[in-house]
């Protein structure tokens, strides 16, 4: 679920990025047989980004059902793409990279 929402995230971006070329392409010279598959095409990639968000959106209200210091430890390792070393390091208190590693993977189980 979580490389889900990593994913998910991405595509929204990819598709807010293609979102934006078509837009100039369509400012070229298309004659207007070429505006109607422009048309299609931008709904379709708004289509996709929605349903990403939807996706995005069920993690995220996930997210909230878990313990503070759990979706802490999530943020990082699999938002941020921290090493467990950095998470440790965030999360302080005298964490170790191994104590925040196994507390996730007991979370998980």
């Amino acid at each position: 679920m979580l490389q889900e929402y990593a994913d998910a995230c991405e595509l929204i971006r990819e598709t807010e990025e293609d979102i934006r070329k078509l837009n100039r392409k369509k400012g070229l010279n298309f004659v207007d047989e070429d505006d109607g598959g422009l048309l299609q095409e931008k709904g379709l990639l708004e289509r996709r980004k929605v349903c990403a968000q939807q996706i995005r959106f069920q993690i995220e209200a996930w997210m909230l059902t878990i313990p503070v210091r759990m979706q802490r430890i999530v943020r990082y390792r699999h938002l941020a793409g921290l090493s467990w070393e950095q998470v440790a390091v965030k999360m302080g208190r005298n964490a170790t990279a191994e104590s925040v590693r196994k507390e996730y993977q007991r979370f998980i189980r």
